[in-house]
């Protein structure tokens, strides 16, 4: 809840360019100041671990929730964790037997989170037709964190 005085926050926003897809998600995370939490099936992206690399260094408690199943097999999973530890980042799985884990979604403190269709991959950055929300409603924010 807003008090009269706090300023409001800014709109939700959906991004559908390709040439805003990465740098939407690189500045969820450069905002991040105290607690950084995501949700991953994929990602390969460089600049994506890069960003991670520097919360942690900044002092943000940065923690990533990643299916523990996935076509392609266990050594893309372990590709994915060990490149995630490498940041700093604490990596949790989903390990449901029966439900494959797909959420992808980035919190930074108590907003702005980010939800989205696709995977933090170079090739959803630039050629797949997908699309994130990018919102500060608390009840979006709060919702993400639970």
């Amino acid at each position: 809840m807003t008090t009269p005085d706090a300023p409001a926050p800014p709109p939700d926003r959906v991004v559908i360019s390709l040439e805003q897809r990465r740098e939407t998600v690189l500045e969820v995370i450069r905002q991040a100041r105290h607690r950084l939490s995501l949700s991953l099936f994929r990602c390969t992206d460089d600049d994506i671990f890069r960003e991670l690399r520097a919360a942690v260094a900044r002092g943000v408690d940065v923690e990533v929730l990643v299916t523990s199943r996935a076509k392609g097999g266990r050594r893309k999973l372990e590709r994915l964790w060990r490149r995630l530890e490498k940041t700093g980042a604490t990596v949790h799985a989903y390990t449901d037997a029966v439900v494959k884990y797909h959420a992808k979604y980035v919190v930074a403190d108590e907003g702005p989170a980010l939800v989205a269709s696709l995977n933090f991959t170079t090739k959803c950055f630039t050629r797949t037709c997908d699309a994130m929300v990018l919102t500060w409603d608390p009840a979006v924010v709060s919702g993400l964190r639970r």
